[in-house]
């Protein structure tokens, strides 16, 4: 691993964790106000949590940005999107008290193991660009064909 890639990880974990703290800073903000009678609620633009939350969206945006600035892509999405899925599943039921079920488990261990295989791959690869012209040959490649026809398989079953 590269020390730019070690930079853009942590880069990306962090802004993965501030826009899961952000999002349900900002669902929390929504069921506060859903809790008071209808002549109480104020506007959402009027609500401090809910400011507090888009802000840290905002900066964690910012901060996804940054990170692959300095690091490969593949390191970034594949930090940031495990990480805000591991995140939420803590956040969403210890903070906003939402049941995880075993499907949600399942799920979230399938799309790390994915994100993880992902970064792996594509780290320890040294394979050229793609340029433009050689998309169709990729296109029907017989392993690309292949994993569409999984992919449908698996959405249809699904």
């Amino acid at each position: 691993m590269k020390h730019g890639d070690l930079i853009g990880g942590i880069i990306a974990l962090l802004a993965a964790l501030l826009s899961n703290f952000g999002t349900n800073t900002q669902k929390k903000a929504h069921l506060n106000e859903e809790k008071l009678p209808q002549e109480e609620r104020k506007s959402y633009l009027r609500r401090p949590l809910w400011w507090l939350g888009f802000l840290s969206t905002v900066a964690a945006s910012i901060g996804d940005f940054a990170a692959l600035g300095i690091a490969d892509q593949a390191v970034v999405a594949s930090i940031g999107g495990g990480a805000t899925l591991v995140a939420n599943i803590f956040v969403a039921h210890f903070w906003l008290g939402d049941a995880v079920h075993l499907t949600d488990i399942c799920g979230v261990v399938c799309v790390v193991g994915g994100a993880a295989l992902f970064a792996i791959s594509s780290a320890s690869s040294k394979e050229d660009e793609v340029e433009a012209k050689d998309l169709p040959h990729h296109f029907t490649a017989p392993w690309f064909v292949t994993y569409l026809c999984v992919q449908g398989a698996t959405m249809l079953f699904l």
